[in-house]
């Protein structure tokens, strides 16, 4: 499960500088800032690994917010069973691809985690290049198929499919020029979801830096 945590209501946004100024907002547009995760090993077994309860909703008390708004979108995303016909199919090589950039970008978060902190980690994750990375992973993924059988084009097109969903319940809470909305997803949506943001006519995609110093 996901969670869309509207930051607050009827007050401009303000954008914090390195040097701590303040800028007005210029935008007719509601604002909306979008942090990547992924999921992370607590200690509390309590706790699971979802974005929801890793921070969600402890950010959403410590922010005094009563209320948080559901943006999940259920994913028919039988990724085992792509990468299984691609083993039976010679495209052994695709496969290691897919998981060789997977790994990549595993390996670089666990890295920043263990040498700088999770601020740092998250910082990463929601770099154009982190971006970028988990994104060429479902390319790579539409390649896998044949004449007959276009598996991998198929389940990456219900991945776009679940993301425009994700969109259109994020574009729904969008209903004033003063909403300010932090959007809380796993780091794959980043990027399909922070375009249809961009292109929309209602909403600004504020980048999430700013939040994360």
């Amino acid at each position: 499960m996901f969670l869309l945590l509207n930051m607050g209501c009827h007050r401009p946004v303000e954008r914090t500088t390195k040097n701590s100024e303040k800028a007005e907002k210029t935008t007719t547009k509601a604002s909306v800032a979008i942090l990547g995760m992924l999921h992370f090993v607590s200690k509390n077994n309590t706790v699971s690994q979802e974005e929801t309860d890793q921070l969600a909703f402890r950010l959403a008390k410590d922010l005094g917010h009563e209320k948080l708004y559901l943006a999940y979108a259920p994913v028919n995303f039988d990724f085992e069973s792509a990468m299984e016909f691609a083993i039976q199919n010679d495209q052994q090589q695709l496969v290691d691809s897919i998981i060789r950039n997977a790994r990549e970008l595993a390996q670089n978060y666990d890295r920043i985690l263990a040498e700088k902190s999770l601020t740092a980690a998250l910082q990463y994750l929601n770099t154009e290049e982190a971006i970028a990375k988990n994104h060429f992973g479902y390319l790579l993924a539409t390649q896998i198929g044949n004449e007959e059988n276009s598996i991998g084009t198929e389940i990456v097109g219900e991945w776009y499919k679940a993301n425009l969903k994700i969109y259109l319940k994020i574009q729904k809470l969008a209903i004033s020029e003063d909403d300010r909305i932090m959007v809380i997803y796993g780091q794959g949506h980043l990027r399909i979801l922070g375009q249809l943001i961009e292109d929309s006519r209602d909403m600004e995609l504020i980048p999430i830096e700013q939040f994360l110093e």
